[in-house]
């Protein structure tokens, strides 16, 4: 396969473009050398000379560049414009090579982008041109290569440094609005400072070129090559040449570690990723639509504190019995979110995409407790209550339903209250049940509010007030809590505010509140007006929530009218309801399944064994005529 000038710009613009630039940059700057000093380049390259020449030869290509006086204007000026153009080169490399896609406020023109790196550059430029002359004096008198390595290191710290600190200050000066850039966005070319940063390294380039053209020239003159190159007549062509080699290597392997595969990023942009993650991986995300790259990358955003999707995202997932809620939860939980925890610990619990692990469940619940999720105080509770851990611990399961409420978490009183109340935790008695729900009450839970409305009309656990009793109700409805406007709009009816009562029954149920459809349905039999089918419409709604009594009351009502009207067409609803209420531990439910099956006269033998056990089971509960239909069926 032959591969023509258009196929190797393609794949190598950049980086030729590059060393080409340099080439340029060099030739011209040794071009500015003096005849005696080319003529000591080029005994050097020839092995004749010796590497202080060498040394003091480069300091003068330098100096010539910039200025003998450092500490000048003609030097400052003389800077700028090397900061200009290398700004210039590489904001022209970054659109050239599609970088510019990837950056934040990537559609401002070229001329704000030059003032940006004006603002940025001009002097963090000039002081990394003095740092590099520095260190540029001191490297010739360190013979070894370790030392000689560890000043290219210095001089990337201090470079770097010097820059980043110009990118603070003009960001923190406001001049211009374009996003707050931290140092990886910037260093991955994410950022419109990213330009101006890389600019400032051409200058440390001189060191590096220093060094490395140093250990070339050494090798040069070692192995005699000046014998099979005209280094006597283009030593500085020669020495461009050669440096102009060393940036191309450099720009090719870093153009390898930026090659991007079918995802749209590179090597390094994800091994990046998935050692810094956060926000850096959140922007990487927009640049590619390949679903499992966007997710992986998610998952580091998540892991490096920028929760909020994946919470969102994986709390969906646990409701839906989908696979990646635990990772999505997990990496929520290691970037520090607590709900992620808790729903994290949910998701062990009960084997929701993962095999189910009350230990690994326990972990989740138990970071989220102690960063401040107290649901998940109470969920340790319920573990060590179900025995999930081999034994039944009340003792643990009391002391972590204690500390959430203790805590100020009015929620974790009423459970805790609750529990104690029917009788789940050992220890529990009105005087203290009665205490729990107040405080509760008074942090703002309305289930608390309701609970204690119970206690204060009966007079449990301290006075009797009814009053406050009504009161307690009619705050916990205002405040949402539905099951109370169930029970306050039924004492409404009750108390002859018959109007006021019902809009409450039927807020509650439209708030899919089983015990107001029930009650509501109830009263359109049992009060005024009379409605049949309105009543039926909230017994079925009722039965439909899982209410055993609106499925009972639903079932004798129909089974009345089927009577009255002599019509069988709905028995089978009325069989349907007084079935679900019976397995609903309803025992009147029982019987109305019993009298379902036997309201017509023509019953299968099937029919007849259904009849006789719902009857019976009616019956051992002393269901009212459930023995006397028993009885018939002997």
């Amino acid at each position: 396969m032959e591969l023509s000038l258009e196929d190797i710009t393609a794949a190598f613009g950049w980086q030729l473009t590059l060393a080409a630039f340099f080439f340029l940059m060099t030739n011209f700057a040794l071009g500015l050398m003096s005849r005696e000093k080319k003529d000591t380049l080029a005994l050097w390259l020839m092995g004749a000379g010796t590497e202080d020449n060498w040394s003091r030869s480069f300091l003068d290509l330098f100096d010539a560049l910039f200025g003998e006086r450092h500490l000048s204007a003609r030097c400052l000026i003389r800077s700028c414009i090397a900061s200009g153009v290398s700004v210039s080169l590489i904001w022209g490399l970054m659109i050239w090579s599609g970088t510019l896609d990837r950056v934040a406020f990537g559609s401002l023109g070229f001329a704000n982008a030059l003032m940006i790196g004006v603002a940025v550059n001009f002097i963090a430029d000039y002081v990394s041109l003095l740092e590099t002359r520095y260190l540029l004096g001191r490297v010739p008198k360190l013979k070894r290569v370790s030392a000689q390595a560890l000043v290219l290191l210095i001089d990337l710290v201090i470079t770097g440094a010097i820059i980043l600190l110009a990118i603070w200050l003009v960001q923190r000066s406001g001049l211009f609005v374009v996003e707050r850039a931290d140092v990886l966005s910037v260093g991955l070319a994410f950022s419109i400072y990213s330009a101006p940063f890389y600019s400032t390294f051409l200058t440390s380039v001189w060191t590096w070129v220093y060094i490395l053209s140093t250990w070339v020239i050494r090798g040069f003159a070692r192995l005699r090559l000046a014998d099979w190159i005209d280094v006597e007549h283009r030593p500085t062509l020669i020495v461009s040449l050669i440096l102009s080699g060393f940036v191309l290597l450099g720009s090719l392997g870093v153009g390898a570690a930026l090659e991007e595969d079918d995802s749209g990023l590179s090597r390094l942009d994800m091994a990046v990723c998935s050692v810094a993650k956060g926000t850096i991986c959140d922007r990487m995300r927009t640049l590619t639509n390949d679903p499992e790259t966007q997710f992986l990358l998610q998952v580091y955003a998540c892991e490096g504190g920028l929760t909020e999707d994946c919470v969102d995202e994986g709390t969906a997932a646990y409701r839906l019995g989908g696979e990646r809620a635990a990772q999505l939860l997990m990496a929520s939980c290691e970037g520090g979110d607590m709900r992620g925890c808790s729903f994290l610990g949910l998701v062990y619990n009960e084997g929701v995409g993962v095999e189910v692990d009350q230990d690994l469940a326990f972990k989740s619940y138990l970071k989220a407790c102690d960063g401040g999720e107290p649901i998940s105080c109470a969920n340790i509770a319920l573990q060590f209550k179900r025995g999930d851990f081999g034994e039944v611990d009340f003792g643990a399961a009391l002391a972590y339903y204690e500390r959430p409420c203790e805590e100020g978490f009015s929620g974790g009183c009423t459970a805790l209250g609750a529990d104690l109340e029917q009788g789940e935790l050992p220890g529990g008695d009105d005087i203290r049940i009665r205490a729990l729900y107040e405080k509760a009450c008074d942090g703002e839970d309305m289930r608390g509010c309701h609970n204690l409305s119970s206690f204060v009309g009966r007079g449990r656990g301290g006075d009797f007030d009814p009053d406050r009793a009504t009161a307690l109700l009619e705050r916990a409805c205002i405040g949402g809590f539905q099951r109370s406007c169930s029970v306050y709009g039924s004492q409404l009816v009750r108390d002859g505010q018959k109007e006021r009562g019902y809009q409450l029954l039927e807020q509650a149920c439209e708030a899919d509140e089983q015990h107001g459809c029930t009650l509501r349905g109830m009263y359109y039999f049992d009060g005024q007006p009379k409605d049949d089918d309105l009543g039926l419409s909230f017994l079925e709604r009722a039965c439909a929530l899982d209410h055993a009594t609106g499925c009972a009351r639903y079932a004798g009502e129909v089974l009345r009218l089927t009577i009255e009207d002599g019509t069988l067409e709905r028995a089978k609803d009325a069989f349907a309801a007084a079935e679900k209420a019976c397995d609903l531990e309803l025992p009147v439910g029982c019987f109305f399944a019993a009298a379902a099956l036997m309201v017509h006269e023509d019953q299968t033998e099937e029919e007849i064994r259904q009849a006789h056990v719902f009857a019976e089971r009616a019956c051992r509960a002393n269901v009212a005529g459930a023995c006397d239909l028993l009885a018939e069926f002997d």
